[in-house]
């Protein structure tokens, strides 16, 4: 996700809960104007991207500014084209919503409509008994197909949206977006983070927006670091500069980084190290060309500086 892609206060929102800071993360989704959740002309092969990344449909999600310099609303992901009406209309509800932990070993986690490949409605009622739903259609369609919503495997929870009008015996959360434990470093895994998220209550729409938003693991490390230092500033680890130089230790140099210049067959051990003879052709202009020690420059003036220096020429000066 490109940072200027996303919306600023869905950032903010993050770092308001890794710093575990509830006034700060209300405060910022308050100033979130998402619009309504719209499913796509499209069937897309793959899952819908996090938002700020570009789609099969040219589309931009997230606000920010596009290459040609033009505004981008901030918004969700769109919606498979064969999204059931219910769980659009569920999205678009105003009523606040709340997040819920789930696991798959321990949640029903069985689609509650045919209709809609990857957006629909998912049963979120607790196992009972022999791990099984307290619906009898759901347990048998949980043994012969497994969960339809991508949480972790082994036990890992993860974090699910709940849909409006859910209560404790009809729970039900939307299929996507699924947060799971494994996209936050381990210190953000406890009850003081976790407690938090699911404590607080936007409408649908803006979860989505914000899960959209989350970057993974690396992304929330980042954002606990301080802004200066992060990885995506453009001042922080700058990469070293990969200038050759034959002054390296002892272990020599890398000669890739020299300009490949013709070797004399008589400047070798035992060979001719006398200057080059002036009939030769220069490069540079003699009034440009800076002599070295190693080019054995005698002093013609035969006079030496009170500082030990003879000038070689208007810019050259040499140790005598």
């Amino acid at each position: 996700m490109e940072p200027s892609a996303a919306p600023p206060a869905a950032v903010k929102f993050w770092e308001a809960i890794i710093a575990r800071d509830r006034d700060a993360a209300i405060r910022n989704v308050a100033s979130l104007e998402v619009p309504l959740v719209e499913a796509s002309p499209f069937d897309f092969e793959e899952d819908s991207p996090r938002s700020g990344e570009t789609i099969e449909s040219g589309v931009l999600v997230g606000e920010g500014t596009s290459a040609a310099g033009e505004s981008i609303i901030p918004s969700t992901s769109p919606l498979m084209a064969d999204t059931p009406s219910d769980t659009i209309t569920a999205w678009n509800s105003d009523n606040d919503v709340k997040v819920v932990v789930l696991k798959a070993d321990a949640v029903c986690g069985v689609r509650v409509v045919v209709k809609g490949e990857k957006d629909y409605l998912v049963c979120a009622l607790p196992l009972v008994g022999a791990d099984r739903c307290k619906v009898g259609t759901h347990a048998k369609r949980r043994e012969k197909s497994g969960l339809d919503i991508s949480l972790p495997l082994g036990g890992t929870p993860g974090l699910a949206i709940l849909v409006r009008g859910s209560s404790q015996a009809k729970p039900r959360v939307f299929s996507r977006p699924v947060l799971p434990y494994t996209d936050f470093p381990i210190s953000m895994r406890g009850e003081d983070v976790m407690g938090l998220l699911t404590s607080l209550n936007f409408p649908a729409r803006v979860w989505k927006l914000l899960f959209e938003v989350h970057g993974g693991y690396d992304w929330m490390e980042d954002l606990a670091i301080p802004p200066s230092e992060r990885r995506g500033n453009p001042r922080a680890n700058l990469p070293l500069l990969n200038i050759p130089s034959p002054r390296v230790g002892a272990g020599g140099y890398d000669p890739s980084g020299f300009e490949a210049y013709e070797d004399d067959p008589q400047d070798e051990e035992g060979g001719n190290t006398s200057p080059t003879p002036q009939s030769q052709s220069n490069p540079n202009p003699p009034s440009e060309s800076y002599p070295t020690l190693s080019q054995g420059v005698s002093n013609t003036s035969g006079r030496c500086s009170r500082r030990g220096y003879v000038k070689l020429s208007p810019r050259v000066f040499q140790h005598c």
